[in-house]
């Protein structure tokens, strides 16, 4: 199988920071690389939307996916909210894509089980890079930076290797 890996953000676009300085980007690139070593050790062919810190377009990182047929599409960041107290996992899928509802399930429960973070659930968007991919895709937001909690826990080692084990066991399962 091709699976397209979308590390969020990067180069300017930072994404989210956290009070401890956390920036998104780096969250997002260092479980997409460790998700990256899981998949091709299983045989998987993975396409990187980004091999570095650099910017990439949301329709960029669509086009990839699209370009080399891609069997899945995996866009991962960390999420923020006005809300200090905001928390938890959400995995989102564009709305009427069964399968992408599909596999966003099966990844939300694994994040749930591995991460012991709580979930906001399953859920629809309009965003650009589940809507302009042709194959299954989902968008996993895997807690909030902006809770100074969460934000401890995603800076962690130990919480980037369960978050892309969670990931890669919920593709397994899909």
């Amino acid at each position: 199988k091709t699976i397209v890996l979308d590390a969020g953000h990067g180069g300017v676009d930072m994404g989210a920071t956290g009070r401890l300085g956390t920036r998104e980007k780096d969250i997002n690139y260092e479980v997409t690389m460790r998700l990256k070593n899981l998949l091709e050790e299983a045989g998987a062919k993975v396409i990187l939307t980004r091999n570095d810190d650099s910017f990439i377009s949301l329709y960029e990182r669509a086009f990839i996916a699209n370009h080399h047929f891609a069997d899945l599409f995996i866009s991962i960041h960390a999420n923020a909210s006005p809300r200090s107290e905001a928390r938890g996992i959400e995995v989102y899928f564009y709305q009427g894509r069964t399968e992408s509802q599909r596999l966003a399930r099966f990844v939300e429960s694994k994040m749930v089980e591995y991460t012991r973070l709580s979930s906001l659930g399953v859920k629809t968007n309009d965003f650009v890079v589940v809507r302009e991919t042709y194959m299954p895709s989902i968008l996993v937001e895997l807690g909030f930076l902006s809770n100074f909690e969460e934000e401890s826990i995603l800076r962690t080692s130990e919480f980037k290797d369960k978050a892309a084990n969670a990931i890669f066991q919920g593709i397994l399962d899909y």
